[in-house]
């Protein structure tokens, strides 16, 4: 294929043992499970150099991660970026701290190598679109919010339902009250069949508790949305009632 020359400026030379292989390539020396091994779609987390730690960012992202969130066709930027925003809550997830300044101008600048040939916009363009995203993103791009909401709902006292000595129907009540702490304002969805498999019942058991918990006032359907009896999309919820305080996190 044609070539062109994308900067005027010499080849930066590092030596051999300071190649961090990304993971579409093996490194000399690599095992039959690395060999063998495949990152999934929704698998795209840093990987820890020997040389660098990951309590530095260059250490927990790889050019295989960044590659795998740039967009490949014009109009994903947005969604990319996004994806990029949550790479950087799994780096803090990792090593317990927020992300510095520093820390997003190298991984802004990693994504713009590998995403520059798409670009609509200017460089400041995305990098203001990446620093919002960065501020409304919640969880990390290895992190599942339904089961993170799980963990965080079974570390502190769960809430009190009306009726239900059933610590399962209490345990949706928590998961609720902490998926509402994820998305701060914003509604949250809540997968009837995922949620049935981690509290052992069955899916429509669980949406007739997600209807009792709407009766009791414990949740509240977002804005727009509408129950349907028999259907099978299961709608957006807010935590509390609408006039309640602590539904605002």
């Amino acid at each position: 294929m044609p070539y062109q020359i994308v900067v005027e400026r010499p080849v930066i030379t590092i030596s051999y043992d300071a190649i961090i292989w990304p993971e579409s390539i093996l490194p000399p020396g690599a095992t039959e499970s690395k060999r063998v091994r495949r990152v999934g779609e929704n698998e795209v987390v840093g990987v820890c150099s020997a040389k660098v730690s990951c309590s530095s960012i260059e250490g927990f992202i790889t050019g295989d991660s960044i590659s795998q969130l740039a967009p490949t066709a014009y109009r994903q930027n947005n969604a990319s970026l996004f994806k990029l925003a949550r790479l950087v809550k799994s780096y803090e997830s990792t090593i317990g701290r927020p992300a510095t300044k520093t820390d997003l101008q190298v991984v802004f600048a990693s994504w713009c190598i590998a995403a520059w040939r798409l670009w609509r916009h200017t460089r400041d363009d995305y990098w203001a679109e990446f620093l919002q995203a960065y501020h409304y993103a919640r969880i990390g791009l290895d992190e599942n919010p339904i089961e993170l909401a799980l963990n965080r709902a079974r570390a502190i006292p769960l809430p009190n339902v009306t009726g239900f000595p059933d610590d399962r129907v209490r345990l949706l009540a928590g998961i609720c009250r902490e998926m509402q702490r994820l998305v701060g304002n914003h509604s949250f969805f809540l997968p009837t069949r995922k949620l049935g498999q981690l509290l052992g019942a069955h899916w429509s058991t669980v949406a007739r508790w997600l209807t009792s918990l709407e009766t009791l006032g414990e949740i509240r359907l977002a804005p727009g949305e509408v129950r349907r009896r028999g259907g099978n999309r299961s709608p957006r919820y807010h935590y509390g009632s609408a006039d309640a305080d602590d539904c605002r996190f």
